[in-house]
């Protein structure tokens, strides 16, 4: 299996190649920006996601919520992303 690149790098790389690819209509830029903006989107709902579903695994730990409050954050988290 090939090395994976860290997401940050990715997104770094199409807003490079947004900036500095010449078009003549400027398409290819507005596809590479978008495409950086949702991808940075979607790390930010998988973060979200990641720490709700980590507080149900942990839930009625000392020091974390109840199982219902980690409940009702999973459930929000998923809000988040439907949108």
């Amino acid at each position: 299996m090939t090395a994976k690149s860290p997401d940050s790098a990715i997104v770094k790389a199409l807003h490079v190649l947004a900036r500095d690819i010449d078009s003549e209509d400027g398409l290819a830029n507005m596809a590479l920006y978008e495409a950086a903006a949702r991808m940075e989107h979607l790390i930010a709902q998988n973060h979200k996601l990641i720490q709700a579903c980590s507080s149900v695994l942990c839930a009625d730990e000392p020091g974390t919520p109840t199982l219902a409050e980690a409940r009702k954050a999973c459930v929000e988290a998923l809000k988040e992303v439907e949108e």
